[in-house]
């Protein structure tokens, strides 16, 4: 992509002005702020295509030609100069105002083989000397109007300003050079630059400023500066008769710091000893240089680190990345942090854990690793199913507080939140047990801080900002749900599998379980928040594997979506019948639940499993008339003599048309609520149905023969 650089004064041309003067299709230009726009690249092809391409010339270039050189000309009245001071930019330098510009091809066509469009390009000079970062570029289309489609300035105003006749570039003092440089980086509070070893031979320059930053015109001289330890090389523009820098830049490319950051983990979300270690990448890690620029890796522990250098750097990441950070509290609050030295443009890679042998303090640490993967893994599935979720997607420094001693700890984990103070959130993880050697050394200890664990504790935090009217204390509905929630992203029923150091097949709690609703005692497992809790998980889990029979390729983003944004629904931290109706609320599609949702008989069958009906659906005379007649047919539908009465009957079987008659007087017939005309003729269209269905009502009157026809 070519992008326009304009730094010219306000009195600069109007791009739409010109081109319209000229014939050709622009956007009008207001202002001679930057601008421009994309040119395609040219088409790759065969290596024969790529060399005939080459040798391509515009079908009409005369006309090209003076497209392009009307534009020349009428840019540089703006600049106070004379057209002679554009010259075209050759393959082996700058050309001379006579000379002919020769025209890039761009977007090749290899089916027409040829080009769509023709780059002209023009360098502005002054006495002969080339203005540095000065030119203008034009694209003129091959088409038989011969547009100009865009044209990019980096034209100077150089006003009244001369070159003295004769005038020659002066030696590189080199010394006077080095200090120079270490001036200008000292006055820009940039790095002090490598002290050059080698001097370029100096040539002369006219400079009015970078980019877009126009300075008054100065005669300059430019030459390279070059050192080999570390290897650099720079472009650097002097005053010709100070020797002042006033500009320069590296000419080698920056040698920036890639790498990835991975972490040994228990794999499955289980409980550390219940799995030996496995590598997995440490998503949105922080990575850094020291005393330069600091990144966030990829969800896949890719990171670019950018550096403007090629001296060797120190390069640091700790298990702390964009959501959240860790604390070990075995250590004052600190975490695993990993440093190494790198020469750019090498890699840093770094492996968290990287010692684990699941023994000691390596245990700990890989409590470290698994509540730091664990939590990025339960946001990025909320945020996955209910992107939403806006206060999720947007926080920082949430806080996992790891290893705490088992005299401090309550239960093995908890969810805490801290409102007004920094940081508002935590996920505290308890060591539980340890095993000891007859010497008394610590064999191993369990630690809260694995997956399912930290899924379930940050589900509680999911409800706190959801509800925060609710009290602290959750009751089951949050017990049941962080359960729920787990299960869900693990795939298995179990909850806590390697909380219990005798058994890694010993679970905590279950959610494919039995346990049925109770109005009185919340459960037929008990009414306690942990016990009833399992209540919801089993329905979560009847539900999914409902959808697993009659979905099975995609139950898993069906149930997974359907259970994260019911939790908006629940009205207390309770659970009760009404967790049904919000279950179908959060599965509707077309804003009305009564007339069925996607997944109904999945989701009322997986409440039944509990103990739970799910409300039943009105029928389609719902909100027409009271205790309607329910009627279907094969065929057709003749509804015989209706009385005098009035008449409720409705059907939930598809209607394609249908007729009445025999209504007299002020009696009227009604489809669904609509009047319709009963003189034994095929009505011309049925309203559509209401609530899966439709109610056909009739006021009294006469004739008793009255009737209806459906089919």
């Amino acid at each position: 992509m070519i992008m326009s650089q304009t730094s010219i004064a306000r009195s600069l041309f109007t791009v739409g002005l010109l081109l319209g003067a000229l014939g050709c299709s622009a956007g009008e230009e207001s202002t001679p702020a930057r601008t421009g726009h994309t040119l395609a690249s040219v088409a790759a092809g065969t290596d024969n295509q790529a060399a005939a391409a080459r040798t391509l010339k515009p079908d009409n270039q005369s006309a090209l030609d003076r497209v392009a050189e009307s534009i020349r000309s009428s840019y540089t009245r703006t600049t106070g100069g004379q057209v002679e001071q554009l010259v075209p930019i050759l393959r082996d330098g700058l050309g001379a105002a006579s000379d002919t510009a020769k025209p890039m091809g761009l977007g090749y066509d290899s089916g027409k083989g040829k080009y769509r469009s023709w780059l002209y390009t023009y360098a502005q000079t002054l006495a002969g000397l080339p203005v540095y970062g000065a030119s203008l570029r034009i694209v003129v289309q091959d088409q038989p109007t011969n547009p100009a489609v865009w044209v990019s300035s980096t034209l100077r105003n150089l006003g009244s300003f001369t070159v003295k006749p004769g005038v020659q570039a002066p030696a590189v003092d080199s010394q006077e050079a080095r200090q120079r440089l270490t001036e200008r980086a000292s006055a820009e509070g940039t790095a002090r630059l490598p002290s050059p070893t080698r001097f370029g031979q100096p040539s002369l320059v006219i400079y009015a400023g970078d980019r877009d930053q126009p300075l008054p015109p100065r005669l300059a001289t430019q030459y390279l500066a070059e050192s080999d330890t570390p290897v650099g090389a720079w472009l650097v523009i002097a005053d010709v008769d100070t020797g002042e820098v006033l500009h320069s830049h590296s000419t080698i490319s920056a040698a920036d710091v890639p790498g990835q950051v991975t972490m040994l983990v228990t794999p499955n979300d289980l409980g550390e000893y219940c799995s030996l270690v496995a590598s997995t990448p440490m998503p949105y890690a922080k990575v850094g240089i020291t005393d330069g620029a600091q990144v966030f890796a990829d969800a896949n522990g890719q990171f670019t680190i950018p550096n403007s250098g090629t001296s060797p750097v120190e390069v640091v990441s700790s298990l702390e990345g964009e959501y959240f950070l860790v604390r070990d509290q075995r250590d004052s609050g600190q975490n695993e942090v990993l440093t190494q030295s790198v020469t750019p443009p090498a890699r840093a890679d770094f492996v968290h854990n990287w010692n684990d042998r699941g023994l000691g303090d390596s245990g700990a640490i890989r409590s470290e690793a698994n509540a730091y993967l664990a939590a990025n893994k339960v946001r990025d599935f909320y945020v996955a199913y209910d992107p939403d979720v806006t206060f999720i997607g947007g926080e920082t420094g949430f806080v996992l507080m790891v290893n705490w001693d088992a005299s401090r700890c309550d239960s093995d984990a908890w969810y805490q939140a801290y409102p007004g103070t920094i940081p508002l959130y935590t996920i505290n993880t308890c060591v539980s047990t340890e095993w000891l050697f007859q010497d008394g050394s610590v064999v191993f200890e369990a630690s809260g801080a694995f997956g399912d664990v930290i899924f379930h504790e940050y589900t509680h935090h999911v409800i706190d900002v959801t509800h925060p009217g609710w009290p602290d204390d959750q009751g089951p509905y949050g017990e049941g749900m962080g359960d729920a929630v787990g299960s869900l992203i693990t795939g298995r029923p179990q909850h806590g599998l390697g909380l219990n150091l005798n058994s890694c097949s010993w679970a905590e709690r279950t959610a494919d379980n039995t346990c049925q609703y109770s109005a009185s005692n919340c459960s037929s497992c008990g009414s306690e928040e942990h016990a009833c809790g399992p209540l919801l998980s089993g329905i979560v889990w009847s539900i999914r594997n409902q959808l697993m029979a009659t979905h099975p390729t995609d139950y898993q983003s069906i149930v997974n979506r359907l259970v994260l944004n019911s939790i908006k629904y629940r009205a207390s931290p309770t659970i009760d019948p009404a967790l049904a109706s919000e279950f179908l609320q959060a599965d509707d599609d077309d804003v009305d639940p009564n007339n069925g949702t996607p997944h109904r008989a999945e989701i009322c069958a997986g409440f039944a499993a509990h103990g739970i009906q799910c409300p039943p659906l009105p029928g389609p005379c719902a909100s027409f008339c009271n205790n309607p007649m329910h009627f279907t047919w094969n065929g057709s539908y003749q509804s015989g003599n209706l009385g005098m009465g009035t008449v409720c009957r409705e059907t939930t079987h598809p209607v394609a048309g249908g007729n009445c008659g025999n209504l007299a007087g002020s009696r009227h017939l009604y489809v669904n609520g609509k009047q319709m005309t009963c003189n034994n003729q095929n009505w011309s269209s049925v309203p559509a149905p209401v609530s899966g269905g439709y109610c056909v009502t009739t006021t009294a009157g006469n004739y008793p023969w009255a009737f209806f026809t459906l089919w």
